[in-house]
């Protein structure tokens, strides 16, 4: 069990279009495989996240079995994309991936 981590939850209205980020992994550096590892993306969270939002109350792009996620980039610019909800709430509960079976 690795240790868990809170993340703040922020306001759904910081979540704007001009600020949504299709290619999270290009955008930290990331090649594909890398960008859906959730080893790597635990990492890329824990070290760049601002807060999240419960992706059912964004005005844009509402989805609700995901989060929004709020993160910056290396010129600390801040972008967000949807992340699963069970990944992301597995990494804030401490779960360690190496004993997960599904995930890499």
């Amino acid at each position: 069990m690795k240790n868990p981590f809170h993340i703040e939850e922020i306001d759904p209205e910081l979540f704007t279009w001009d600020k949504y980020e299709p290619d999270y992994g290009g955008r930290l550096g990331l090649n594909f495989r890398d960008s859906t590892s959730m080893k790597v993306m635990e990492r890329e969270i824990r070290k760049r996240c601002v807060g999240c939002c419960q992706g059912g109350r964004l005005r844009i792009r509402p989805k609700s079995d995901m989060y929004a996620i709020m993160l910056e980039d290396d010129e600390f610019e801040k972008f967000w994309f949807h992340y699963p909800r069970v990944c992301l709430d597995r990494m804030m509960d401490g779960i360690d991936w190496d004993k997960v079976e599904d995930y890499d």
